[in-house]
């Protein structure tokens, strides 16, 4: 603990006053005042207005040394300049003072990382202005409460006064919902039990209402046990059965594809045969293209024959029935018609064929009727006013 006496007036606070200002650029006593105020009135125009400290922290000696902002004579010419504020850091070491920092703003960052507190701090525990403690002594309760608090920066203790009451109404109404529906249980109970709530409960009531209570406890508990089994055993029921319905579900599925399989099958087999008959044909292919070859030779043999002569239309029915082809023959130029064997002959080729026009036999010349007669199957078109011959059933004839 230091001590500085002095009168009124010798600079005791100025003192103080020095070292904050040399420790944080700040003055308690001139915190709204303008910077040039930290100079001395009784200064002259031309001395220099400067401060320094020497202070330890952390077992390590510094010094530090500010000039605040003042005005002074110019140099050259008449009026007054201002002076800029200065700053400087030095660290003693076995060689002596080094210098770490000579500027106001890197002075000011180093000291925060050197000094434990900071400045409102350093006023509140280090040094208590002279002025603030007169007024602490001469104020009232209220006065001195709110002086406190902002010396001594009392607003945490308020913030945890605050909440110490705020979880004081929390656990208040925690404690009245508990006790309501402690009181809901009960009544509860007493329905339950068929009893009468005394005004004043005792622990005789207590104590009947506590028995009647673990046995209606135990009675729940065994029901829900065979509840739980139950559930257990329709568990186990769904279980197997969502297996059952599983392997259901995979029969209908491989019967499903056996089905294609069978129709594939069969597909298949189809085909199979398609390819045996082919392959069959295939093995044949050869001896078949030779005897083609010889039926050629044979048919071109054939028609290198002599043929025989040509087949003459021959009409056997009447004029009448000339339209139905089930009347009309024919028969072998040369030869008697079948109904006429003995008394037909043939007629001459430069009178032309005749012609029969009843069912008797009676016959007439074509060239006596005005018409001529033509070689079957050729068909005469020398004049469009000769009707034309009966249909007449082609007969059929072969050659060996």
């Amino acid at each position: 603990m230091f001590l500085v006496q002095g009168r009124t007036g010798a600079g005791k606070s100025s003192i103080l006053d020095a070292v904050v200002y040399a420790l944080f650029n700040n003055a308690p006593r001139y915190r709204s005042a303008a910077p040039l105020q930290l100079r001395s009135h009784h200064c002259s125009t031309d001395d220099p207005t400067w401060v320094e400290l020497e202070f330890s922290s952390d077992g390590r000696r510094y010094r530090v040394r500010r000039t605040p902002e003042y005005e002074r004579p110019k140099s050259r010419g008449e009026g007054l300049t201002t002076e800029r504020p200065t700053a400087h850091l030095w660290r003693l070491d076995a060689s002596g003072w080094t210098a770490l920092e000579a500027s106001v703003r890197t002075v000011a960052q180093a000291l925060d990382e050197i000094l434990p507190l900071s400045c409102q701090q350093f006023l509140q525990v280090v040094l208590l202005a002279q002025g603030e403690f007169a007024r602490f002594l001469v104020a009232d309760s209220a006065e001195r409460k709110t002086l406190l608090g902002a010396l001594f920066d009392t607003s945490r203790f308020e913030s945890f006064d605050r909440l110490l009451q705020a979880r004081v109404a929390s656990r208040r109404g925690e404690i009245e919902r508990a006790a309501s529906a402690t009181d809901v249980v009960v009544e509860q109970l007493v329905l339950h039990l068929a009893t009468d709530r005394p005004e004043e409960p005792d622990e005789e009531w207590l104590a009947l209402l506590h028995g009647t209570t673990a046995q209606a406890v135990a009675e729940a508990e065994e029901a829900r046990a065979a509840a739980r089994r139950l559930l257990d055993e329709r568990r186990s029921e769904w279980e197997g059965a969502r297996a059952l319905l599983a392997l259901q579900q995979r029969r209908d599925s491989l019967l499903a594809t056996l089905a294609r399989l069978d129709e594939q099958a069969s597909r298949v087999g189809e085909a199979r045969r398609v390819v045996a008959r082919a392959e069959a044909s295939e093995a044949v292919r050869p001896a078949a293209r030779r005897a083609s070859g010889s039926t050629c030779a044979c048919a071109t043999n054939v028609m290198r024959w002599p043929r025989p002569r040509r087949p003459t239309r021959r009409c056997t029915a009447s004029r009448s029935r000339r339209s139905s082809p089930t009347s009309v023959t024919t028969w072998w130029s040369g030869s008697p018609p079948p109904d006429r064997p003995s008394s037909w002959s043939p007629a001459s080729p430069r009178s032309g064929r005749s012609r029969t026009r009843s069912r008797a036999g009676s016959r007439s010349s074509a060239t006596s009727s005005g018409r001529s007669s033509t070689d079957w199957p050729s068909t005469a078109r020398s004049s469009s006013a000769r009707p034309r011959p009966a249909w007449t059933r082609p007969a059929r004839w072969c050659w060996s």
